[in-house]
């Protein structure tokens, strides 16, 4: 666990870095994702988590198919921008 919140806080800390407008998108991946959420929200950061059935939902109507990790984040980043 220990190799995990050291990689949260280099993630949180790297987001704050960032210059410009920060907002992050996440799936709700059960109980998993919450860790990574709070140390977000507490650094003051905008998070936004989807639900995984609004997003099976939008990756349906995509004319792109296909399941990568890349394809995945740019999805979450498109749909984060549709659903808020």
């Amino acid at each position: 666990m220990q190799h995990i919140e050291l990689d949260i806080r280099a993630l949180v800390a790297r987001s704050q870095s960032l210059e410009g407008e920060v907002s992050i998108g996440m799936e709700a991946a059960g109980a998993y994702h919450l860790p990574l959420l709070s140390s977000l929200k507490e650094a003051g950061l905008f998070v936004s988590v989807i639900n995984l059935l609004v997003m099976k939902k939008y990756v349906s109507t995509a004319i792109c198919k296909g399941k990568t990790d890349k394809l995945d984040s740019v999805r979450i980043a498109n749909c984060r921008i549709l659903v808020c």
